[in-house]
């Protein structure tokens, strides 16, 4: 993992709100930190959109429609979207935060999983 300090342009307090505290994944559209609402004393993930996404102005509008599209469900297998929001060039979704392993680290475990982990 990667602490919040190995990346001096994220600020350390998004919005006032959301303390993040580690960098825990980081994909083609966003990087994911486990972070603390200091408002409500609750772990949360936040997903910060990469800068040349949150640039582009019909992205940030179709990431905030998304988010409030996945606000609105309810399920014990989906996580919750706690809120949504920009702390300067900085787009930001907050969900629920899930501590255990990914889909990825799960699949990647299967047998037969691609790409094979030992060559053929």
């Amino acid at each position: 993992m990667y602490p919040a300090h190995d990346e001096p342009d994220v600020p350390r307090l998004l919005s006032g709100r959301y303390l993040l505290l580690e960098r825990i994944a980081n994909g083609g559209m966003a990087a994911v930190w486990r972070g603390h609402d200091e408002l409500l004393a609750r772990t949360v993930a936040v997903k910060i959109l990469h800068d040349h996404l949150a640039a582009d102005e019909v992205f940030r509008e179709r990431f905030r429609r998304e988010a409030v599209s996945a606000a609105k469900l309810s399920h014990p297998y989906i996580v919750g979207i706690f809120d949504t929001g920009n702390d300067g060039r900085r787009v930001f979704l907050v969900m629920e935060y899930v501590d255990g392993v990914t889909l990825r680290d799960i699949i990647a475990d299967l047998p037969g999983a691609w790409p094979p982990t030992t060559p053929p």
